[in-house]
């Protein structure tokens, strides 16, 4: 089954209407909701609305019957099909009046179910799949819609003058997911809870007709008239029961459940609901260390204005869910840390508002949460707001839940705030109002954290034909004064030829030379009919008249294009929209350009106003796409590449105890503080490591019932009240005295197999947050009445030489002592056959080959290499192109080299500097490029020539690749020569090893010290 026939084809239990192609004019759809707090109405049109506001990136078009959108979310195969084409539409010259249904109606839910169909890149496989399977309904409104009674009879009696459904569907993903198709009837968000970026929302908006006993699903375009029923809130599927169906105020008398002496917890008063007979036990908890600021008396509302879009710099460091899991058989507590939570929660939404009471302002954040494992207990504190806990059922007759928390914090000082009073003080005015004819945008959804611009996006077309790349790296923003409203005025330009003398305006296409699945070079195209047709371009003179931005002037282009020749992969720059029609692929640029130099490509990302007489909406928002780089490669797909016996996570060696020798090692760590001397011993047991008996992939699964904690004893030396010491020896299994000094994070257990073996357990290694899997931070236990633990050190960031990594253990051998040490540096030096060498990184997932193969090898030692700069620039290639180094880039199995564009998406170019060169009368270019990696990597491997060190990247404790590249290249006839001896020239050693990327250098006691390096060229 191909891609066409699965869009063309019926899913199974959905009927539809066949009516004549519609006749009836598409008119607007009023919906107006209604409730005790808020009146509005949101008005919009099967064609573009006339005001669209909120973040989300503007398209040019209207969708015809058969046509669907792409968005492309992360680098996963797993490609969705959401939705059904659109079908034949009616509507009248009256308003239907819709009333919310109370209830799940499950007589209806096989007809209102979602139609997904996944489809495998490789073979293009279709298979239509469960929807549990990849998302969770967040939410489900079902309105009945009838026809007054006072209307005249329709025309067409076909089932129009019968009642129908509008429902409404609100989906978060739980998977990974590539990419999905959908049509209008569809709305697609990219969000990132938490940093899972490869989360999606999905919206549906569908119509269905009954009539004779058989459901219809429909294309509606009339007006409807909505009122809320007998079921103010949307309901969803799989709801059970209401365990706290309101919120609570902090005056409210509150429980005391003796939690914090049992489970060492820093809150005395808990709330507890019973969610089931078994499975876990979770605790809410509120920011921990934080002082709450206590708002006693109300007067007047509490105004709160919602936020979309922004930066998690703007929220305090706390603002996250604080989700315990209390394990009863040790009264121990583990926390759900970032890398965790996606993988046994769903956030389903996230509302963040700006809100104000008399002086105090302060930042109020709404969290939705769905736990997607079994819960016995929900318990919470009473600096928490829960608004709802519902009950949810799960698969195999499990239970979870469902809740809805609220913070607030001081915007000045970040402290917690709470309120005495009652909660409908508050009043939420949103800045849009969502409607259910959607835009079809590339918004992050309120995920208060955009990803990092200019990425290069890779779009699976067909099986067959040519690799394009499509539009243009941006080098700028726009920039406007601070605090000055993001509104610019645009007008249109008839004649716009004198912008466009040098192609400046026209689409950059560009074409993949491909050989044996390697990507050999990207060329430009300058012959369009070739390959492409270009079918309109419209320009505007955007400029912001305002005292503040007087030189806010640049150029709006649209450039439509249509693409003659068959497409396998398609990368494309933001800006660019896809649109894959029955046979046709269209492409819609949409990009900024500098007034004074049209050559240079801007980024704008505030509001644009156009006149009214001109065929564009009056305002519209820009925003560029919001997604990952889809160029990577996930670490369980590089083990197949790089083979032997390599943790398929963690791409370091893997050592097996059968058959190896061991020895007994303690490692010891040492901080002073003020009154107190801490010490901690790690006990492993250290294999050594053996030749390779196993070049396979290892398969391993995750074992969410199995919780581990290191091994570690901590002495404690204090200076006593009459000047004496006091030692304090605490074992790790003393969790209550070990609390003092370890906040506790969830540990993974891996069940793996591997030959010779039948079951091992694999601790998977974290190295944001712990020394060992199972320990996050070391904190300085200060005995007082409050029992506060204030933080003095942060390991990952400090001076602990030796890193603990994944631990391997037989099966029924599992205990805490059982750990394995790696001595190695984070770099692992692995020699490979043809000398190239390869080093791993931390924490990164892109795979990369740098440098060239050397052709011809300068082996007359007593023959010098004389060397000078020239005065200018030195240009060897054609069209006086600057060389950059051979970078290749492994996806999905294949090597792609990049150009000149796509190497900005992962290094920055710091230093390159050119030499001519003679080997007697032979002319030799030497060539120095030092490249700084803007985000870690997974590996590098690199031929001769190239020098790959490591920088700690500022901002951030995670280790970046310097790549060093010098290579001599023949003037006459461009072969890569290879040269072991030194060229004679002044200072060349010296200015060889500088680069201009910001060093992190580690002080001699061991804390984190940064040192900004900058290196001017020349040395100077």
């Amino acid at each position: 089954m191909n891609i066409s026939e699965v869009i063309n084809e019926k899913p199974d239990g959905l009927l539809f209407l066949q009516t004549a192609k519609t006749q009836a004019k598409p008119f607007p759809i009023t919906i107006t909701e209604r409730d005790a707090h808020t009146s509005w109405c949101s008005c919009f049109s099967a064609k573009k609305p006339e005001t669209e506001t909120g973040i989300f990136r503007e398209l040019d078009y209207d969708l015809e019957d058969g046509q669907f959108h792409y968005k492309r979310i992360s680098a996963n195969d797993s490609i969705l099909i959401v939705g059904e084409p659109p079908k034949d539409a009616f509507g009248e010259d009256y308003i239907y009046e819709c009333e919310e249904l109370a209830g799940e109606l499950k007589d209806w839910h096989i007809k209102i179910a979602h139609t997904i169909v996944k489809i495998q890149r490789k073979n293009l496989q279709a298979d239509a799949v469960d929807v549990s399977e990849y998302f969770v309904y967040s939410s489900m409104e079902i309105w009945e819609c009838k026809k007054p009674s006072n209307s005249p009879p329709s025309k067409d009696s076909n089932a129009k003058d019968s009642p129908f459904l509008r429902v409404v569907s609100t989906l978060v993903s739980i998977k990974e997911i590539g990419a999905v198709q959908y049509y209008d009837t569809v709305e697609v968000s990219s969000v990132n809870y938490l940093e899972n970026e490869a989360t999606v929302k999905i919206k549906e908006l569908k119509y269905i007709a009954y009539k004779d006993g058989r459901y219809f699903t429909v294309k509606y375009e009339g007006k409807v008239d909505l009122s809320l029923g007998n079921n103010p809130s949307a309901s969803y599927p799989g709801k059970k029961e209401k365990l706290h169906p309101r919120q609570r105020g902090l005056g409210e008398e509150a429980v005391n459940t003796g939690f914090k002496k049992k489970w060492n917890l820093n809150e005395e008063f808990s709330f507890g609901l019973t969610v089931s007979s078994s499975g876990k036990t979770l605790f809410i908890d509120a920011p921990r260390k934080t002082k709450h600021f206590v708002i006693k008396e109300i007067y007047g509302d509490v105004k709160c204005l919602h936020l979309q879009g922004g930066d998690n710099s703007i929220l305090p460091q706390h603002y996250k869910p604080q989700i315990y899991e209390l394990l009863i058989e040790n009264k121990n507590h583990l926390k759900y840390g970032e890398k965790d939570f996606s993988k046994y929660f769903t956030i389903l939404e996230r509302r963040v508002y700006v809100c104000k009471i008399d002086q105090h302002e302060f930042y109020e954040i709404q969290h939705e949460i769905v736990s997607r494992f079994e819960v016995r207990e929900l318990l919470f504190t009473e600096h928490i707001d829960v608004v709802f806990v519902d009950s949810i059922a799960l698969k195999e007759k499990r239970n979870g839940v469902r809740f809805k928390e609220i913070k607030r914090f001081l915007i000045s000082t970040g402290e917690a705030v709470a309120f005495t009073g009652k909660e409908n003080t508050f009043v939420h005015n949103p800045v849009a109002v969502m409607s259910s004819t959607f835009s079809h945008d590339d918004k992050i959804d309120i995920a208060f954290k955009l990803s990092a611009l200019g990425d290069v996006y890779r779009h699976f077309i067909s099986s067959e034909g040519y690799d394009l790349r499509i539009g243009s790296h941006y080098e700028a923003s726009v920039e406007t004064a601070p605090g000055e409203p993001k509104l610019v005025n645009c007008g249109k330009l008839k004649d716009y030829n004198d912008f466009n003398k040098r192609g400046e305006l026209e689409t950059k296409f560009k074409l993949k030379i491909n050989k044996q699945d390697m990507t050999h070079a990207t060329i430009r195209v300058y012959k369009p009919l070739d390959f492409f047709e270009k079918t309109s371009t419209d320009v505007w003179i955007c400029q912001k008249n305002n005292i503040l931005s007087p030189n806010v002037k640049f150029l709006r282009v649209v450039n439509k294009l249509r693409i003659l020749k068959p497409v396998r992969y398609l990368e494309t720059f933001d800006g660019i929209e896809i649109i894959q029609s029955q046979g046709t692929l269209q492409i819609i640029e949409i990009k900024y350009l500098d007034f004074a130099n049209p050559m240079r490509v801007l980024s704008y990302r505030g509001k644009l106003t156009f006149r009214e007489t001109e065929s564009q909406q009056i305002v519209k928002q820009t925003q560029h796409k919001i997604a990952t780089t889809a160029i990577q490669k996930t670490g369980e797909e590089t083990v197949q590449l790089i083979g032997r016996n390599y943790d398929s996570r963690t791409l370091l060696m893997t050592d097996y105890p059968e058959g190896s020798s061991n020895s007994s090692e303690t490692f010891s760590y040492s901080s002073s503080g003020i009154t107190e001397i801490i010490s901690m011993d790690f006990h492993a047991n250290v294999y050594a490591k053996n030749d390779p008996i196993w070049s396979g992939v290892i398969l391993c699964e995750l074992m969410p019932d199995l919780r581990k904690l290191p091994s570690a004893v901590i002495t404690s030396k204090s200076e006593g009240e009459w000047g004496g010491t006091i030692h304090e020896l605490v074992g790790m299994d003393n969790f209550e005295e070990q609390s003092k000094y370890f906040e506790s994070t969830l540990s993974e257990v891996w069940e793996c197999q591997l030959p010779y073996q039948r079951k091992i357990y694999l601790l998977e290694r974290k190295y944001s947050e712990d020394w060992m899997s199972g320990t996050v931070k070391m904190t300085n236990h200060v005995p007082s009445d409050s029992e506060t633990a204030a933080p003095i050190l942060d390991v990952t960031s400090g001076a602990l030489l030796v890193r603990f990594s994944s631990g391997i253990y037989s099966n029924g051998m599992f205990p805490a002592q059982k750990y394995r040490s790696e001595f190695e540096k984070n770099l692992a030096l692995i020699t490979y056959p043809g000398k190239i060498l390869t080093k791993t990184f931390e924490g990164g997932r892109r795979l990369f080959q740098i440098g060239s193969q050397w052709e011809e090898h300068l082996r007359d030692e007593s023959q010098l290499l004389l060397c000078s700069e020239p005065p200018g620039s030195l240009n060897i290639f054609e069209k006086g192109a600057d060389y950059i180094p051979r970078v290749v880039e492994n996806v999905d199995g294949k090597m792609h080299r990049l150009d000149e564009d796509t190497l900005k998406d992962a290094f920055t170019i710091s230093v390159r500097r050119v030499w001519l060169c003679l080997y007697g009368t032979r002319k030799v270019v030497r060539i120095f490029t030092a490249l700084c990696a803007t985000e870690p990597f997974l590996a590098i491997s690199f031929h001769d020539g190239v020098k790959v060190e490591e920088y700690l990247m500022k901002e951030s404790p995670t280790r970046a690749a310097i790549i060093k590249e010098t290579i001599y290249i023949d003037q006459l006839t461009k072969k890569v020569l290879k040269y072991d001896g030194t060229p004679k020239t002044n200072g060349l050693a010296e200015e060889v090893d500088k680069t201009f990327c910001p060093i992190e250098k580690q002080s001699t006691g061991g804390v984190m010290q940064t040192i900004k390096k900058v290196i001017k060229p020349n040395g100077k």
